[in-house]
């Protein structure tokens, strides 16, 4: 139905400040939200969503529920020249949130919810590259051109200065690895044989640590330790008694405008090394994973996996990779990296898109729908937000997706304390060796172990 009030866009430029030190001030508010992405020197603080949506467990009716709350946006005007989203729709997918579209059994009751989603018509953004930031709004229907402007004002005097949590002091909790290296091995093995058997071709299989954030600490604290190891996809949100804490790299889905079509960008990530003790050995590490014949066969194999995602949403021959088996750096690891491109179809757009391909390939194995029932027979507890996604999607069709990789949950306890939860994974093909798959993993999920001090005798 169309639209007959418009919701005009206004900004207001501030003081620039430090992003994430920005955001420290306003971190402790209950739907408080922010994105980073270091490298391009860009983020954005999102506060006081107008409306939200939880779904507590997985169901067919997830992606109409998401599209029937998202379609306010429709009459939200677009921010014109924008490539980065400066406010919208923000939903976070959990992992089983995605086993109904693949026909497989969702667990009747699950810890974390299968989708938080809320609209956010404020935000304050960040450009580092020019050193300038400022404040924006939509005009909310019924509200007068003062009231906007003085909603605007309140909005831009939001944020104060404020220190960081000092980063030479990890706030105070404790890590367990819920499963040892011989028992990944195992897991391992066993996926081998049943690769040997053809059941698939790749899986990915994930090791648990279970934490505790000891009270008063909060789960910003732990985020702000992990400044120097965000990814791209770098995002904290803070959801009532729960917190995401978000450093991944990885692309689920991008999807702009351009000319008169919709295109969407995929970036799997498949292929893992560790970065060098000195610039000889890191070399020689980039070198050899770009060499692994291993590490590319599993790269190739999650992108043909995209490409047939895509394509169920894709204009005829609009399917293509213009990037494969590229070489990305982290602070802590290489990765091998592909793009897949895809124009979509008249009719589809970017919920489209996304439904199609959620959840990543990268994370489940090939074929998609054989390696996500594997993980259920294999993987004792439910993923929850580990290898969902978080998504935005502003006004004109402008939507990125993450791969919840290298991410925490918490969870706030009613002594104070935050549980926290962390998986990290390794994907599984016919030569893994099994304890090397067990090591890579830890060494993913070394910046968030690293980031707690362990209690000491007297603390609680």
């Amino acid at each position: 139905m169309p639209v007959s009030v418009r919701q005009p866009l206004l900004r207001r430029q501030i003081d620039w400040r430090d992003p994430l030190a920005a955001f420290a001030s306003v971190a402790d508010q209950p739907f408080a939200y922010l994105r980073r992405d270091p490298a391009a020197g860009r983020a954005a603080i999102l506060l006081d969503p107008v409306e939200r949506l939880e779904i507590a467990a997985p169901t067919p009716a997830l992606f109409a529920r998401l599209r029937a709350f998202a379609a306010p946006l429709d009459g939200w005007d677009a921010d014109a020249g924008a490539d980065w989203p400066g406010g919208g729709l923000v939903a976070a997918l959990s992992y089983e949130a995605g086993l109904v579209g693949q026909g497989l059994a969702a667990p009747a009751e699950v810890a974390w919810p299968a989708m938080m989603a809320a609209l956010y018509d404020q935000a304050i953004c960040f450009d580092g590259g020019t050193k300038v930031a400022w404040a924006q709004i939509w005009v909310r229907p019924g509200e007068t051109g003062d009231q906007a402007q003085a909603r605007l004002a309140a909005l831009s005097a939001r944020l104060t200065a404020s220190r960081l949590h000092d980063a030479q002091t990890p706030p105070i909790g404790q890590w367990r690895e819920m499963e040892s290296d011989e028992a990944i091995a195992r897991l391992v093995e066993t996926a081998r044989a049943r690769i040997e058997a053809g059941d698939f071709y790749q899986l990915n299989l994930s090791r648990l640590y279970s934490g505790t954030l000891a009270a008063p600490g909060d789960p910003f604290a732990l985020f702000a330790q992990l400044a120097d190891q965000a990814g791209a996809f770098s995002a904290f949100w803070r959801w009532g008694d729960r917190a995401l804490l978000s450093i991944s790299p990885e692309m689920l889905l991008s999807v702009r405008p351009e000319a008169s079509w919709l295109i969407a960008r995929t970036r799997p990530i498949k292929g893992t090394r560790p970065r060098g003790a000195d610039p000889r050995l890191d070399a020689q590490m980039r070198a050899e994973l770009l060499a692994s014949e291993k590490e590319q066969a599993e790269n190739r194999m999650i992108v043909d996996l995209m490409r047939n995602d895509l394509a169920r949403v894709a204009a005829p021959g609009g399917v293509s990779v213009p990037r494969l088996f590229d070489i990305e750096t982290l602070p802590y690891v290489h990765h091998l990296v592909s793009e897949v491109r895809a124009q979509l179809r008249g009719a589809a757009d970017a919920l489209d898109a996304l439904e199609a391909s959620f959840p990543a390939g990268s994370i489940t194995g090939a074929p998609k729908r054989a390696a996500m029932q594997a993980i259920a027979d294999v993987e004792a507890a439910e993923r929850g937000p580990f290898c969902g996604s978080l998504v935005w999607l502003s006004p004109g069709q402008q939507l990125d997706a993450s791969v919840l990789i290298r991410t925490a949950s918490a969870h706030r306890q009613a002594n104070g304390a935050w549980r926290l939860g962390l998986r990290v994974g390794a994907g599984i093909v016919a030569d893994s060796d099994p304890l090397a798959e067990a090591v890579e993993m830890r060494v993913k999920a070394g910046p968030f172990l690293n980031g707690l001090a362990p209690q000491k005798d007297g603390q609680c």
